[in-house]
């Protein structure tokens, strides 16, 4: 069996499953004590109607749990299941876990939903440790994990590093019939694979799972996540060997995959090849999106074809997909290399009339090509045009790249703007 055989090849020291040390409960919360009946339905008729969607800030999410809180009776387990939903698609892990612990704390009912979002929030935060933490409380309150919680703590696992131990959970998976897992599993398993290096296993893995009998088959997900492996591997002719037999299997390619065919083929300078890929891409009705673009607008620039990558914007108009700033930066980089000033002053005043605010990067091109042609003076009108440069300041004193002929120059009075700017701040 595969997993045996990887798992012979990263052992590891520690239990999976020993999860609820008292370290880790002390780090969760003071205690962790559940009231089953706490957690019983509560047949009210009247709850107050609490909007979520006036939530922008993590300060409206407080806002609006401690009205909860306040609340007599308190609201159903759903409630606050929905409003940590809402701050972890916020990407606020750490209030989401704060606003958690509060719950625990304070006897507010919880559900096994309630504990599968601490798990995540903790996976997010690369401390799948807490995750297991928490995963005892499944079993001590009496819930069963379903295979969405255990494929959040693979996930988890795989995000630090740590392959050997998330093969032995999803082995653990198989041999002791914890949970049904399924294809979703599987694929965060590949893409796992893939990002720590392992392409030639994650391969292993997938062709397993096409011999296997059961419903459980690879998905799209997972061709991606190796074909794109392959191409960062600098295996492209393999991509595009797998890539031609998603038809036959069954699979339809998405612009994720057509994107990953293109990018390797790209940063092998294959141009014409990727071009192809592109046409077949149009041709399967895929419509490309703003990341192919960048693509192609990249690769150009990097081979001198700065016009040639304008006219990307032309067409991502004709498909409507708008461009954004890093599509910009690379117009205005390629002008700047090429020492065509007023053309990158033009894309940058074209991204600023299209809605789009230039940043760092833009700032940085723009001088570093008046540098390199020695005129100091636009520097300084760069340098004191926007307000912006406040808080960047910092950041430019690490990406400014000065031609050696100029730099002396450059640097003493760049040194003397941000002084400036220091002492304002001071004051």
């Amino acid at each position: 069996m595969f997993l045996g055989r990887f798992l012979s090849i990263f052992s590891s020291k520690s239990s999976i499953f020993a999860i609820a040390s008292p370290h880790y409960q002390s780090f969760l919360v003071p205690s962790f004590h559940f009231d089953n009946a706490s957690c019983q339905m509560r047949h009210f008729s009247a709850y107050p109607r609490f909007d979520f969607g006036s939530i922008r800030e993590p300060d409206d999410a407080v806002a609006l749990f401690r009205e909860m809180m306040r609340t007599r009776p308190l609201p159903y387990v759903t409630v606050f299941n929905k409003l940590l939903s809402v701050v972890v698609k916020m990407q606020q892990n750490t209030l989401a876990l704060r606003l958690f612990d509060e719950m625990l704390q304070r006897d507010v009912p919880i559900n096994h939903y309630t504990l599968s979002i601490a798990i995540d929030c903790y996976c997010r935060l690369k401390r799948p440790d807490f995750g297991y933490a928490i995963l005892g409380s499944f079993f001590k309150r009496g819930y069963e994990p379903d295979v969405v919680t255990f494929t959040t703590l693979i996930k988890g696992l795989l995000l630090v590093g740590r392959v050997p131990e998330a093969a032995k959970v999803l082995w653990k998976l198989s041999v002791y019939q914890l949970c049904e897992h399924d294809e979703y599993t599987y694929s965060t398993m590949i893409n796992g694979l893939c990002k720590a290096g392992g392409t030639l296993e994650a391969i292993d893995l997938l062709c397993l799972l096409e011999k296997e009998k059961g419903s459980c088959k690879p998905n799209v997900y997972a061709y991606n996540a190796v074909i794109d492996g392959l191409c960062k591997d600098g295996k492209v002719d393999e991509a595009l060997q797998l890539f031609s037999t998603l038809g036959d299997k069954g699979i339809s390619p998405n612009v994720v995959t057509y994107n990953s065919i293109i990018e390797g083929l790209c940063n092998r300078r294959r141009m014409d090849e990727a071009e192809d890929i592109l046409k077949k891409m149009i041709a399967d009705k895929v419509c490309p999106n703003v990341v192919t673009c960048n693509i192609f607008v990249t690769a150009w620039c990097k081979d001198g074809k700065v016009e040639e990558a304008e006219h990307m914007l032309v067409s991502m108009k004709e498909i409507d997909v708008q461009p954004d700033i890093v599509i910009y930066n690379a117009l205005i980089n390629g002008y700047c290399m090429q020492g065509k000033m007023d053309e990158a002053v033009r894309i940058f005043q074209l991204a600023v009339n299209s809605g789009i605010k230039p940043n760092i990067v833009s700032y940085n091109s723009l001088m570093n090509g008046y540098c390199k042609k020695g005129q100091v003076n636009e520097v300084s009108r760069l340098f004191n045009m926007n307000s912006s440069f406040k808080s960047l300041n910092s950041q430019l004193r690490i990406l400014l790249v000065v031609d050696s002929s100029f730099k002396t120059q450059i640097h003493d009075y760049l040194n003397s703007q941000l002084a400036q700017l220091t002492l304002s701040a001071q004051s």
